[in-house]
């Protein structure tokens, strides 16, 4: 496949019937910036990643994807966007999308994941705009260091187990227009800090 297209710069072949691996050689395409595969029948777990410094979108949401998201994924140097919603993954490498550092879009939301606390390699991903984490079964509670992530506009923590209050660091965000806490079991009183926010959409 690689030899095929020299040039071939976005490979999108999403709402179809695709099914079987995500083929492994798409990686391997140097000109390759674009990635969407999203809402196919696509199954297994990902292979191991190599080296790309081109591709900057990669979307693989909707589909039966399993096993490990493996910390190759931080091979992608100059991924912005990275969509693993919707599949069936049990696990993922922590410090493979931690070494994303380009990465503005984030989306891990309604996978197989093990419950967890809200995970802390969060807080080192400063250029996110949007990190949806909905229904991940995460618990305890929403962390204060949340109000450093100033660039999100979009906070999605819908339907999971968060307890506690909602951090009044969250007025830092001065960006937010979404904040979905929907379907947890949040206490407490909204703080009054979050009507600072004036971009958060009504």
């Amino acid at each position: 496949m690689v030899k095929k297209f020299p040039n071939l710069k976005a490979f999108d072949i999403s709402d179809n019937s695709f099914a079987g691996p995500v083929p492994p050689d798409l990686f391997r395409i140097s000109t390759l910036q674009v990635i969407d595969l999203h809402e196919n029948s696509f199954s297994g777990p990902l292979a191991e990643i190599p080296v790309n410094t081109a591709l900057t979108f990669l979307a693989l949401h909707k589909n039966a994807l399993t096993g490990t998201v493996h910390e190759t994924i931080g091979n992608l140097q100059a991924l912005t966007h990275l969509d693993l919603s919707n599949n069936k993954f049990e696990h993922y490498d922590a410090n493979g999308i931690v070494a994303l550092k380009e990465l503005s879009y984030l989306y891990l939301s309604e996978n197989g994941f093990e419950p967890e606390p809200f995970p802390a390699f969060i807080r080192n991903m400063t250029k996110l705009e949007e990190l949806s984490m909905k229904s991940l079964k995460l618990s305890g509670t929403i962390p204060t260091w949340i109000g450093e992530l100033t660039a999100l506009v979009l906070l999605d923590l819908d339907n999971n187990d968060l307890r506690g209050s909602i951090p009044r660091d969250v007025q830092k965000l001065s960006n937010l227009q979404f904040l979905l806490l929907n379907r947890n079991e949040l206490t407490d009183d909204i703080p009054v800090e979050i009507s600072d926010i004036k971009s958060l959409r009504k």
